[in-house]
C-alpha cells in the first residue's frame, strides 16, 4: 500500500478521464447557462457605476451567489472579446480532476499511494455528467467542494490561517453550501491545538469575517435574487404530511453514488451503511491518540452530511419518493463520504488480514466506480445533441418555449441579451452549408416583371417572429433543379436584394439568411430554379420587436 507505483494507475485514469472530456464537452449554452452567464453580462452591461459594477458579480443564480464563475466569465471575455463554453466546460473537469487529487492526500501516512489511487480513481468519473457538462455547473457544483476542502487542509494540515480565509471567501461565492465552511472552520480553530496559543485572535477575525459574508450574501440576494416560489407555509404543511421525507432523501443523497432514480431503497442503504461506518469510526476513534489525518476526513464529512442536510430538506421534501438526491450534481458528495468513511474504517487497528481484504474490495468498488461511469457516455452525446438541434429551431422562431427541451423563464430574454451585447455568436448553431448569403448589389438594378403564375411555386420563404434567420425550403414533393435564383424586390424601397442557393445534392433543402440581411419591408419574392419558369411570391419582413426592447434596455443604437 505504500508503493509509489500506485500514483500510475490513477494517472492512467485520469489521461483517459480528460481524453474523453474533451471528446465529448461542447460549446452549447445550457440550463442554468442562460442566466448565470448572460444574466450576469445583462447586469454587467446595465451598470452604471463602479459600484454597480462591482456588485453585478454578486448576481446571483438561483439561492447561489456565484462570483468565481463571474470573475471567470468575465476573464475569458477580456481574454477572447466573447464567451466560449467548450473551455468553461474543461475547465469545470480540471476542477474534478484537483479535488480528486486533493482529496486523496487526507491520509498523511506511509499508506497514502494506495489512498491516493483509491479515491482520485472513484472520483475522477463521468457519473456527474448531468452538471459537468454545462459550464455554470460545471464550475460552481464543483469548484465549492475543492475551495471548501482547501479550507480544511489549511487549517488542519498546511496551518494556513490566511489561506483558509482566501479559500473560504471563494467556498461561500462558489454556491450557497459554501458557507458551511464558516462554523466548521471555527470549530476547527476551537478544538486544534495548532491554534491554541492565539486562539481568541483567530476565532475573532474568524467570526467577525463570517458576520460580513453572510450580510453580503444576504445584500445581494435582496438586491439581485428573486423570492423563491416555495413559501414558508408550503414547506412547513408539506413537511407536516411527510415528516420522514427530508431525512430518507438525505440518506439518499449521502448514498446515491452509482443509482440512478429508480433504486432509492439502495441508495437510502447505502447511505445508512455509510453513516454508521461513520459513526462507529467517530466513536472507535475517540479512545485513540489525536490524529491530524482522521480529523481532516471528519470535517469534511462533517461538512458532507451537513451538505447532504440542506439537499434533504429543501429540495428533499419536494419529491415524493426521496428520490431527489440521486441527481448527478450530487453524486461526487455520495462518492466522497462513502469513500472516506471506509478509508476511516481501513485506519482503525485491525489484523493485516482483514485491512488487505477492505482495501482491495475499495480498489475493485473504485475500479468498478470509474469504469461503469463511461456507460453514460451516449447520454452526454444524446444531450448535446438535443440542444444543438433546439437552438437550431430557434434560430429559426425565436421562441425556447414552443421545444420540449428544459426551458427555464426568460430563456429567450437572456439569449437575445447575449446577441445584442455581442457575447456569443449563435448562428454557429446552423450548418456552413445552410447559410445563404446576399450577392453583391448591382447599381441600378430594378425589380423584374412579375411572371408568369406558375401552377404551384417549388420554394418558399418565411420569417417568424424574433427568428434571427429568414427561412427559405423546397417543397420536397416537387425537386426542383438547383441552384437556384432568388430575388427580392420592394418596389417602395427601390430595392432589390439577390440570393444564389448552392448546387447541392437533395437532401439540402433547407437554408438559412441571417435576418439581419433583410432589411424590413414588403417584397416580392421570385425564385428562378435550373430549367423551369420563375415564379413568385411574397414575403412580409417586420421589425424584430426584440430590437427595439434591447435598445431600450441597454440604450443603445
Amino acid at each position: 500500500m505504500s508503493s509509489r507505483w500506485w500514483y500510475a494507475l490513477p494517472a492512467a485514469c485520469i489521461a483517459y478521464y480528460l481524453w474523453q472530456v474533451i471528446q465529448l464537452a461542447d460549446n452549447t449554452p445550457k440550463f442554468d447557462d442562460m442566466n448565470d452567464v448572460f444574466g450576469f453580462f445583462k447586469q454587467l452591461a446595465l451598470a452604471q457605476t463602479p459600484l454597480q459594477k462591482i456588485g453585478a458579480f454578486f448576481y446571483p443564480n438561483n439561492e447561489h451567489v456565484t462570483l468565481v464563475n463571474h470573475i471567470i466569465y468575465f476573464a475569458q471575455y477580456q481574454l477572447l472579446g466573447e464567451i466560449r463554453f467548450y473551455p468553461l466546460i474543461i475547465i469545470g473537469h480540471l476542477i474534478i480532476i484537483a479535488t480528486g487529487c486533493l482529496l486523496g492526500m487526507v491520509i498523511n501516512n506511509a499508506r497514502r499511494p494506495f489512498y491516493f489511487a483509491v479515491i482520485a480513481i472513484a472520483y475522477i468519473n463521468l457519473y456527474y455528467w448531468d452538471s459537468s457538462f454545462k459550464a455554470m455547473t460545471a464550475i460552481s457544483n464543483q469548484v465549492v467542494i475543492l475551495f471548501s476542502i482547501a479550507v480544511f487542509f489549511a487549517l488542519l494540515h498546511w496551518h494556513k490561517y490566511g489561506l483558509a480565509l482566501f479559500f473560504a471567501l471563494l467556498a461561500t461565492f462558489s454556491q450557497g453550501n459554501g458557507i458551511l465552511v464558516w462554523p466548521l472552520g471555527l470549530l476547527i480553530l476551537l478544538l486544534n491545538n495548532h491554534w491554541q496559543a492565539a486562539r481568541w485572535r483567530y476565532t475573532s477575525i474568524w467570526i467577525i469575517t463570517t458576520a460580513l459574508v453572510i450580510a453580503i450574501y444576504g445584500i445581494a440576494r435582496h438586491i439581485y435574487g428573486t423570492p423563491s416560489p416555495v413559501s414558508a407555509e408550503l414547506y412547513f404543511s408539506t413537511l407536516q404530511q411527510h415528516p420522514a421525507l427530508p431525512f430518507l432523501s438525505t440518506l439518499a443523497f449521502l448514498g446515491s453514488t452509482i443509482f440512478s432514480a429508480s433504486h432509492v431503497a439502495l441508495a437510502i442503504g447505502m447511505g445508512t451503511g455509510a453513516l454508521l461506518i461513520f459513526f462507529y469510526c467517530a466513536w472507535r476513534c475517540k479512545n485513540q491518540p489525536y490524529n491530524n489525518s482522521d480529523a481532516l476526513i471528519f470535517v469534511i464529512a462533517l461538512f458532507l452530511i451537513a451538505s447532504a442536510l440542506i439537499v434533504g430538506f429543501t429540495r428533499g421534501f419536494l419529491v415524493a419518493d426521496g428520490s431527489a438526491g440521486l441527481e448527478s450534481r450530487y453524486k461526487m458528495y455520495s462518492i466522497t463520504f462513502v469513500l472516506l468513511a471506509l478509508i476511516l474504517l481501513c485506519e482503525q487497528p485491525a489484523k493485516p488480514v482483514q485491512r488487505t481484504v477492505l482495501a482491495a474490495l475499495m480498489l475493485m468498488a473504485s475500479i468498478g466506480i470509474q469504469a461503469s461511469s463511461y456507460r453514460v457516455v451516449p447520454t452526454v452525446q444524446h444531450q448535446a445533441q438535443v440542444f444543438r438541434e433546439s437552438f437550431q429551431y430557434w434560430l429559426e422562431d425565436g421562441d425556447f418555449k414552443r421545444q420540449a427541451v428544459y426551458f427555464i423563464p426568460m430563456s429567450d430574454h437572456f439569449l437575445f441579451a447575449a446577441e445584442h451585447l455581442h457575447l456569443f455568436d449563435l448562428m454557429q448553431f446552423a450548418p456552413d452549408a445552410a447559410i445563404i448569403a446576399p450577392l453583391p448589389a448591382v447599381s441600378g438594378r430594378t425589380c423584374p416583371p412579375t411572371p408568369a403564375s406558375a401552377d404551384h411555386c417549388p420554394m418558399t420563404i418565411r420569417h417568424r417572429g424574433n427568428a434571427i434567420t429568414v427561412v427559405v425550403d423546397v417543397d420536397t414533393n416537387q425537386q426542383p433543379a438547383l441552384p437556384a435564383n432568388i430575388t427580392l424586390c420592394d418596389a417602395q424601397a427601390n430595392a432589390v436584394m439577390e440570393f444564389v442557393t448552392p448546387e447541392t445534392p437533395t437532401s439540402r433543402q433547407h437554408w438559412l439568411i441571417p435576418e439581419a440581411d433583410i432589411p424590413a419591408g414588403n417584397y416580392r419574392v421570385l425564385f428562378q430554379t435550373a430549367q423551369q419558369p420563375a415564379c413568385e411570391t411574397q414575403l412580409t419582413k417586420k421589425p424584430r420587436k426584440v430590437k427595439t426592447e434591447m435598445r431600450t434596455l441597454f440604450g443603445g443604437e
